[in-house]
């Protein structure tokens, strides 16, 4: 290895260990964003935050978020359409969500119906706090590279 080819993997290496720094920052601060705003959907959704560094030809991307299978939901929203019957009647069990209508309480399929009413009528909220956070947050991540030396 020549020395160009030995400062080249220095360097990548250096920026390789800042963006690491990123992205556990990052995980941590989104992690907090998801508490603060009650969004748990599963509970499962939290507990998958996490970062990934991947290292393209061209350079390095970071990609931050939940690795569940219902995160663009969560994250993106749902236009007006219909929602699927099991996972709303698997979520109400693992939570344990119990409603009532007056002093009598609800049956699983009675909440299923409503949520369902609700997706198809209003859609779900958009509430991408990982874009917030990246906006939020680019003059730190920005800064966090310059300093690299």
């Amino acid at each position: 290895m020549n020395e160009f080819e030995a400062l080249a993997r220095e360097i990548v290496s250096k920026y390789r260990q800042r963006l690491d720094k990123i992205g556990l920052v990052l995980r941590g601060q989104l992690i907090k964003m998801a508490s603060d705003r009650k969004i748990r959907a599963k509970g499962d959704f939290i507990n998958n935050m996490s970062y990934e560094l991947v290292e393209t030809g061209e350079g390095f991307v970071l990609r931050l978020g939940s690795n569940v299978d219902h995160a663009e939901y969560v994250l993106g929203g749902k236009e007006p359409s219909g929602t699927p019957f099991e996972p709303l009647e698997q979520w109400i069990k693992d939570k344990g969500i119990v409603w009532y209508r007056g002093n009598k309480e609800m049956s699983t399929k009675q909440m299923i119906f409503l949520i369902v009413r609700k997706h198809k009528e209003k859609g779900i909220e958009a509430r991408n706090i990982v874009q917030e956070l990246i906006d939020k947050r680019e003059d730190w991540i920005l800064s966090q590279l310059r300093e690299v030396k």
